[in-house]
């Protein structure tokens, strides 16, 4: 019970203190002082986190690229792979890591073929694919297998 009470103390002083920081003598909203240093830091997270999101939008766009490639037969698995690589590399390091960790595979370009099939598996059973795109991602799962044997 003391405890309690103690606390409650606490949190009420505290108020007391924030409020006529926060609040004008006419209760609205002081705006918060910044300093030159944290205005131009502000500025530069947004700008490293303006830079960040290009590059997952550079990243997303190239494996749609790849997968439309791959299910309307434009591309064969090898040159989907090398795309889907290149933006990872460039924009997305993290994604190579991750696959790098828990695709296991010869090498990085057969990595990415794995998991590129398995994104297609995955949109194929959710029945998103049309006849012919069906047609395609089973001639590369089956070229792929026989090349390389899936896990």
């Amino acid at each position: 019970m003391k405890t309690t009470c103690t606390a409650a103390v606490l949190v009420i002083a505290g108020l007391a203190l924030v409020v006529p920081q926060v609040l004008s003598h006419d209760g609205r909203p002081v705006p918060p002082a910044y300093t030159w240093a944290d205005m131009n830091a502000i500025r530069e997270e947004g700008r490293l986190l303006d830079e960040r999101a290009e590059q997952m939008r550079r990243f997303h766009a190239a494996v749609r690229q790849a997968e439309d490639g791959l299910l309307c037969g434009a591309l064969a698995l090898e040159e989907a792979a090398d795309i889907v690589l290149a933006s990872a590399r460039n924009d997305n390091p993290q994604f190579e890591q991750l696959i790098k960790q828990n695709v296991s595979a010869r090498t990085d370009r057969e990595r990415m073929m794995r998991v590129l099939l398995e994104r297609i598996q995955a949109v194929e059973q959710s029945g998103l694919l049309s006849p012919s795109q069906k047609a395609h991602a089973g001639q590369l799962r089956c070229a792929f297998e026989n090349e390389l044997p899936l896990n």
